[in-house]
């Protein structure tokens, strides 16, 4: 697989975290509002130092924003993350409820906090 770094995120909070975004990923997120790639980019730089780690395989994590009217997206966020400290996001699709459900009861979803 052959990526090409779009994007690089370093935070204060983390000062080694750092992850990119592949082309795919970027768009994708280009199909969204901007307060809502804004949020779902918020969200992922505040949840991606705790996403889990493993070697070699791409894993999937479930996560939903909400519009002006409150309505909810459930969306699922392909990522790579073979180290603490550095990540790639691959791809983000819109899914249904019930594959964000599944994603929950898999504890495999970024929290939904209001707000951010």
């Amino acid at each position: 697989m052959d990526l090409e770094q779009k994007y690089t995120e370093e935070t204060e909070e983390a000062n080694d975290l750092i992850f990119v975004a592949d082309e795919s990923f970027m768009s994708q997120i280009k199909l969204f509002t901007i307060s809502e790639a804004v949020d779902i980019w918020s969200k992922l730089e505040d949840a991606f130092y705790d996403l889990p780690v493993l070697d070699v395989f791409t894993q999937t994590t479930g996560m939903v924003i909400h519009n002006k009217k409150e309505e909810p997206t459930f969306l699922e966020v392909e990522f790579l993350k073979e180290d603490v400290d550095f990540g790639v996001l691959i791809d983000i699709v819109e899914v249904d409820s019930d594959n964000y459900l599944d994603k929950i009861l898999s504890n495999e979803y970024i929290p939904y906090t209001e707000g951010k």
